[in-house]
Order: structure tokens, then C-alpha cells, then sequence
């Protein structure tokens, strides 16, 4: 790996395994859902099979790059997904950190031009999609920009 043209020293592999900052300055948060408690329009349930699957490979491949990752797997509210995001970024989105990314693998909604994040409810009562609540049940994706740029002014 290199950084501005000059090899980097170092175990990589140990430097992530002692959870230090990436040495190329590459920070993610992972997101997977599969396990969600939610019926669609037609009645049918709107779980997932290979997101936490598809997560799980992206936190591998970001790691084979340099970068250090934290990976989550079926957030079921939405207060959590915004914790869990504001957490992530203000432990990690300092110093040297040059790139952070998050990847969300999971159900989404568009609003009005707006996307919205899913989350899977998956330990409290079936909801159904017609009758979620935008702004109480799912999370806008510019409060996840937000809480990121908070983070790191």
C-alpha cells in the first residue's frame, strides 16, 4: 500500500487487529440487514438473505485496502442506527483520518428525493410498510451525513 507515493511500514494486519487508526487513513462503519419484521404492501415480509453476507465482504475488502472497520448486523430501531453511526464517528473519525465511508446493505425508501434508511424492528412488533412513519420509523440519510461532519468539523 501506498500514501502520497511513499510505501507504507508496518503489519497491517496486526495494526487493525490492535484497533489502531488505519494506516492509510480509511475508516468505515459496515451496516447489514437481513432479519427485518416488516410486511410489505402485498402482505409478504420484506427479510433479507445476503446483506449481512454482502456486509461482512465489504468489511473484509475495505480491511485487505488498509482501511479499519466496524461492522454492524441488524439494527433494529432507528434511535439506534443514529447511535450507532454518531458513536462510530466520534470514536473514529479523528487525527489522521483522511476517508470515511459507510455502506448500508438493507432496505431503503426514497421520499420526495430523499432517502431513507430501514431499519429491521426485528425485536419489537411486525410493522407494515404502508404504514411506517418517514420521519419516526426509518432515518434520513442526510441525519447520518450530519452526525458524520458533526463529528469531524
Amino acid at each position: 500500500l501506498f500514501d502520497n507515493g511513499k510505501t507504507l511500514d508496518g503489519n497491517l494486519a496486526d495494526s487493525i487487529a490492535r484497533n489502531q487508526p488505519s494506516p492509510v487513513g480509511i475508516e468505515v462503519l459496515v451496516i447489514g440487514n437481513d432479519d427485518y419484521n416488516v410486511i410489505g404492501r402485498r402482505g409478504g415480509s420484506l427479510k433479507l438473505n445476503n446483506c449481512v453476507r454482502d456486509a461482512k465482504v465489504m468489511k473484509e475488502a475495505f480491511e485487505k485496502l488498509g482501511g479499519r472497520c466496524h461492522l454492524e448486523t441488524n439494527i433494529a430501531e432507528p434511535r439506534h442506527v443514529r447511535k450507532k453511526v454518531k458513536d462510530w464517528a466520534s470514536e473514529r473519525l479523528k487525527d489522521s483520518v483522511r476517508i470515511a465511508f459507510i455502506s448500508w446493505a438493507g432496505h431503503s425508501l426514497a421520499r420526495n428525493g430523499a432517502t431513507h434508511l430501514v431499519p429491521t424492528f426485528g425485536k419489537g412488533e411486525t410493522q407494515q410498510l404502508s404504514k411506517l412513519d418517514f420521519e419516526e420509523d426509518t432515518v434520513h440519510l442526510l441525519d447520518i451525513i450530519k452526525a458524520v461532519r458533526n463529528a469531524n468539523p
